[in-house]
């Protein structure tokens, strides 16, 4: 299977959340626009991410923005008390049976799911570049200017793989 592309149906999914809550992809939806980032712990690219991912989310909170953690309820729990991290978190470890759906080659991958279902943008790794890309494209779907989130002199790299 390859990863999921922009354009194609985003597969619809109920994950549980660290707050022991369910999240359905489709009921995300129907609030509108939903980011999903398919993370690890360890991932030296996602703690580089998170940081203007949560930004993104306080700019434009009509925007659902769920880190999908291929964790386990244990595992999620460290890396949250570690890094402070303050996205919605959704468990998709041990069995992965979403990352099998969206097959993720890099950690992080970002998507923006438009509220048709639809896949509007994909970027993999950490790259300033994609995460403006997506800031941009986030505002063209709520229908407002979101400025960039991810600024290129702040001392923070510009790219860095997944």
């Amino acid at each position: 299977m390859a990863t999921l592309e922009v354009g194609q149906t985003a597969p619809d999914f109920s994950l549980p959340t660290l707050d022991g809550e369910t999240i359905r992809l489709a009921d995300l939806l129907k609030a509108g626009p939903a980011v999903l980032v398919f993370w690890k712990s360890g991932c030296r690219a996602c703690d580089l991410a998170f940081p203007y991912l949560e930004r993104l989310a306080e700019i434009a909170p009509e925007v659902a923005v769920i880190a999908v953690g291929q964790e386990t309820t244990d595992s999620a729990r460290i890396y949250v008390a570690q890094t402070g991290l303050r996205l919605g978190v959704a468990l998709d470890g041990p069995d992965y049976a979403v990352s099998r759906l969206y097959d993720p080659a890099f950690t992080p991958t970002i998507f923006l799911v438009g509220s048709d279902g639809k896949i509007l943008f994909k970027g993999e790794g950490f790259s300033k570049a994609d995460l403006n890309a997506l800031a941009a494209k986030v505002g063209e779907v709520i229908g407002r200017p979101v400025p960039e989130v991810a600024p290129i002199d702040d001392g923070v790299p510009v790219f860095r793989p997944g």
